[in-house]
């Protein structure tokens, strides 16, 4: 825990330097994960963040899978949110054992970038969240980001770009979208056996090329 509770503190000092659009309800939510005390017939998620007044805040949420809602296929949540002060957060919830897990998959190392005063490219490709890599490539500039890991284009479709990049010893597999609503710029991660923007795009979406079509899609 403390590691983390040192990463929230730096992103407590700065939170000014974070966008309203990534704001909800006056929070910040951070780390994501199940608590693991959910039974046969409920999911439970914990989840902690910051608020923009500088508190830590805990939630939990429940979503009881009664017997209507199992049968509507759906769940009735039951949500709770508690605020604590960075020292006493530990103490506040009952000195469990460490439960939190600072992984690719949260969004605490994105938001600390989205902070960070000097950015390395790379480190920007490996944020799993999309919004925040977004705005951090768009930050950086997407040229800054194709010459720092060497990308090569291997296929183009209309504004679509798939993109081979290397990073350290490893190369990694990228398309750069644009969404025809905001004119939003995305890379999304797909994998090294893509040959095509459109391939790599149903892949996302967790279809074939085939089976892709945007006009569902979107």
């Amino acid at each position: 825990m403390s590691a983390i509770k040192e990463k929230l503190r730096r992103l407590i000092e700065r939170r000014h330097l974070i966008p309203d659009e990534f704001w909800v309800d006056g929070r910040l939510w951070v780390l994501d994960q199940e608590d693991g005390t959910a039974g046969a017939y409920e999911v439970s998620q914990e989840r902690l963040g910051i608020t923009r007044s500088g508190e830590i805040v805990w939630g939990f949420s429940s979503g009881c899978s009664c017997w209507s809602g199992w049968e509507n296929g759906d769940y009735c949540p039951t949500k709770s949110y508690k605020e604590f002060s960075i020292v006493d957060f530990t103490a506040a919830r009952n000195e469990k054992a460490e439960p939190w897990e600072d992984t690719a998959e949260s969004n605490l190392n994105g938001f600390l970038l989205l902070v960070s005063e000097t950015l390395d490219p790379r480190e920007v490709l490996g944020i799993g969240n999309q919004e925040i890599r977004r705005y951090l490539i768009k930050r950086i500039g997407f040229q800054k980001i194709k010459d720092a890991v060497s990308a090569v284009v291997l296929h183009t479709d209309g504004t679509s770009e798939l993109l081979e990049c290397t990073i350290g010893a490893i190369k990694e597999r990228y398309v750069k979208v644009k969404d025809a609503s905001t004119e939003r710029e995305y890379l999304l991660y797909v994998p090294d056996n893509v040959k095509t923007c459109r391939e790599g795009i149903a892949w996302t979406f967790g279809l074939s090329e085939k089976e892709y079509d945007p006009a569902i899609e979107t």
